[in-house]
């Protein structure tokens, strides 16, 4: 049953032959220095986000800690605490990257720094993917690069550890993607405007403006002319809904990653939303994707979900496709 879902996730992108010792040892390459500046990047964001910390620590609002800091008695203490083992953790992972505890101290102190600076009454999503990432990166194989390259089976299970970071990404895509149709759907019956609406996209945008107060560089070009938002919603709706199909054709990832960037890209132009670490994220796992085809303009049209079906037994039987898992 698993078997035959993974085939019609991937579709045609799939090939019936091996994969070489040298293809293979040149994926896992790809993935280690992805994993390695992933690392870097969480100790430079420990070091950026620490003075954050630190005033939170020493501003004297009231503390209400998140399920993660319910061990914290108060501000002083939690927040010392969190933010040395940030710091702590972060440098452990840029050093030691290659060794599993390494790894899961870093996990565990982000998920305390981050539940900390969410607990004066505020929640941001900006943190959740980087933390779910560096919790799939725990079930990496210890070893250096060298150490990694040397036994298929090693290197299988680092592909396969990156693979669940690329997928879980997905599903997180996915499930919004899914809420909006699900959501649009029900406002549909009920003759509400809905997420398919021409002007749904204006609605939105509209609405955020007006709670924030801000401008944005293309909020009010956008509700001037609401009707342009129309296949760009549409776009996100298809692009989110269909992430995690695209994980499973690796013709797509370099594409889809783009394609997610760019919606992100929007929402800041249009409503001042800014995910800095996502776009970071979709940079290493996607466009950066070991599993990436080279691009080929026809073979991501015929691979694309939905649209792309049709071609799909012209493409299998013309030649095959990379393969899309580790």
């Amino acid at each position: 049953m698993m078997r035959r879902l993974r085939l019609w996730l991937t579709g045609p992108d799939r090939s019936h032959s091996a994969i070489d010792a040298d293809r293979h040892t040149a994926k896992v390459t790809k993935a280690w220095w992805s994993v390695r500046f992933f690392y870097a990047a969480t100790f430079f964001f420990a070091y950026a986000e620490a003075n954050v910390l630190w005033n939170l620590t020493n501003g004297g609002a009231p503390l209400q800690p998140r399920w993660v800091v319910a061990w914290m008695p108060d501000a002083l203490t939690g927040g010392t605490i969190a933010t040395t083992a940030y710091l702590v953790g972060a440098s452990a992972g840029l050093i030691f990257m290659q060794h599993r505890w390494a790894r899961i101290l870093v996990c565990i102190t982000l998920v305390q720094a981050a539940g900390f600076r969410y607990s004066f009454g505020g929640l941001n999503h900006g943190y959740h993917f980087w933390i779910w990432v560096s919790f799939c990166l725990c079930f990496l194989p210890d070893g250096n690069l060298s150490r990694l390259s040397q036994s298929y089976a090693s290197r299988h299970r680092y592909l396969t550890a990156f693979w669940l970071a690329m997928a879980l990404v997905a599903v997180f895509y996915s499930l919004s993607g899914f809420w909006k149709v699900a959501a649009g759907l029900e406002a549909m019956i009920a003759g509400n405007i809905n997420s398919f609406s021409p002007t749904a996209l204006a609605t939105i945008v509209a609405d955020k403006l007006q709670q924030s107060g801000d401008n944005t560089l293309l909020g009010p070009f956008l509700l001037d002319r609401p009707l342009l938002g129309w296949p760009a919603h549409l776009w996100v709706i298809y692009v989110e809904l269909l992430a995690i199909v695209a994980v499973f054709r690796p013709s797509l990832h370099q594409t889809w990653g783009l394609m997610l960037i760019v919606f992100h890209i929007g929402t800041f132009l249009l409503m001042g939303i800014v995910f800095a670490k996502h776009v970071l994220l979709l940079t290493l796992l996607y466009l950066w994707s070991p599993f990436a085809n080279p691009f080929d303009l026809r073979r991501v049209l015929a691979v694309l979900p939905l649209v792309g079906w049709p071609s799909r037994h012209r493409l299998g039987s013309s030649r095959g496709l990379e393969d899309s898992g580790a």
